[in-house]
């Protein structure tokens, strides 16, 4: 199937399955995002933003955030992993 044919079929969707298709994609893009983002955090590529945020703060052009960065990422791997729930429902 090319593109263009792929695309005309999309045109002749229904509204409520264009937005349910419309929701899939997103939520593709959204894992794919994450996966890209945690396999740079893992390979190091992040590193310099860390390093540079450290440097900010100690310097005193920062303010502390509420919770502890792990917090934080445990909130968004939750968000993350309810996603893909109500994308397999």
């Amino acid at each position: 199937m090319t593109l263009s044919e792929l695309k005309n079929q999309i045109a002749a969707l229904e509204p409520a399955a264009r937005t349910e298709l419309k929701n899939y994609l997103e939520e593709l893009e959204a894992d794919a995002w994450d996966a890209q983002i945690e396999a740079d955090a893992k390979a190091g590529r992040l590193d310099h933003f860390f390093e540079e945020a450290e440097r900010e703060y100690a310097a005193g052009l920062g303010q502390p955030i509420e919770g502890s960065l792990k917090d934080a990422f445990q909130e968004h791997q939750k968000a993350v992993s309810k996603r893909k729930l109500n994308v397999k429902s």
